[in-house]
């Protein structure tokens, strides 16, 4: 069962456009990323419904799993729930 969809944490259409037609670099991305998501307030919303959870799975469809805007999420969500 999915318990939530975190749609508003997702990279913004413009940084996903650019980086899948080429116009960005991984590195490129990454970093835009993180401050989006730095600069989201739906983040913490985000983090207060999942810190009470023993397990969290996070979901994502995708071929590239070296390339993927989950690794992003969990570095930021590792470095703040420390």
């Amino acid at each position: 069962m999915i318990d939530l969809w975190a749609k508003e944490i997702t990279p913004t259409t413009e940084l996903r456009e650019a980086y899948h037609s080429g116009q960005i670099a991984w590195p490129e991305f990454e970093a835009k990323y993180h401050a989006e998501l730095e600069g989201n307030p739906a983040l913490d919303g985000f983090i207060d419904t999942i810190k009470a959870k023993d397990t969290v799975t996070l979901l994502f469809a995708g071929k590239d799993t070296e390339h993927t805007h989950v690794l992003v999420i969990v570095d930021v969500l590792r470095y703040k729930m420390q």
